[in-house]
């Protein structure tokens, strides 16, 4: 079913094996459920590919899809119309006042990665580099040097996790799952590193992107309150919601 559509979103996301049955099933979403054109979702998968490249999936022009029905787009003419309003209601944004930003202290420890930015304004994570060339088995670990320290605002802390095509590139899972790092780690020599652990035998270069942060603001004082009964309705315990 949906033969052709499916061989152009596959074409378009250069994808070269047969479809799986997550992905014909998010397709028969769009078409029975969605009701979209062709293109309608060839256009969704087209604007995924150009805002995420290569890392793009079926889940994010999904999410895609889903904006478009729940804001009532049936044509180009209707995803146009949002764009201008989106770029109507960015340009009504007042600029950020200069009480708004912190400054993040850097100390590079390499000279061959590049120095962190935004990238291009996609998103509020930075990517980091790999300073250093690594070689790893499957079932090696190894502390890979992200190349800086740096002195994080007081009342802040860094969340450090794999990028989303970490694991696809390089077969390496990030062993302590997220990093946290206060404030207080901000040393001249506390040099940020990434812990992994190969799953396959891999190699990693020298400013490749391995893992990528953000700044978040520290959790406020709690108090600890003992109760026999929280009050709540149940779920149904962990695990509940099923795998659908």
């Amino acid at each position: 079913m949906y033969e052709q559509l499916t061989k152009k979103i596959m074409k378009l996301m250069n994808i070269k094996r047969p479809v799986s049955h997550e992905e014909a099933k998010f397709i028969a979403k769009w078409k029975e459920e969605y009701k979209f054109k062709d293109e309608i979702i060839l256009e969704a998968v087209r604007r995924g590919i150009n805002f995420k490249g290569q890392e793009v999936t079926f889940y994010y022009i999904n999410g895609i899809l889903q904006t478009w029905k729940k804001r009532g787009v049936s044509s180009n003419l209707d995803i146009l119309a949002l764009d201008d309003e989106f770029r109507g209601k960015k340009s009504e944004t007042p600029a950020k006042k200069k009480n708004d930003i912190e400054t993040l202290k850097i100390k590079y420890h390499s000279d061959k990665i590049e120095r962190l930015r935004y990238i291009d304004g996609k998103s509020d994570w930075v990517d980091l580099r790999a300073a250093e060339d690594v070689s790893l088995k499957r079932g090696e670990s190894a502390l890979i040097s992200l190349g800086i320290s740096v002195q994080i605002p007081e009342g802040y802390e860094m969340i450090i996790a794999p990028r989303s095509s970490t694991f696809k590139n390089f077969g390496i899972i990030q062993t302590n799952s997220i990093g946290v790092i206060d404030s207080s780690f901000n040393g001249n020599d506390d040099i940020i590193c990434m812990p992994v652990l190969a799953v396959r035998d891999t190699d990693i270069h020298i400013n490749n992107r391995i893992c990528q942060f953000r700044i978040l603001k520290n959790q406020p004082s709690l108090e600890f309150e003992e109760v026999e009964d929280l009050g709540g309705r149940s779920r149904g315990g962990f695990g509940s919601t099923g795998v659908d």
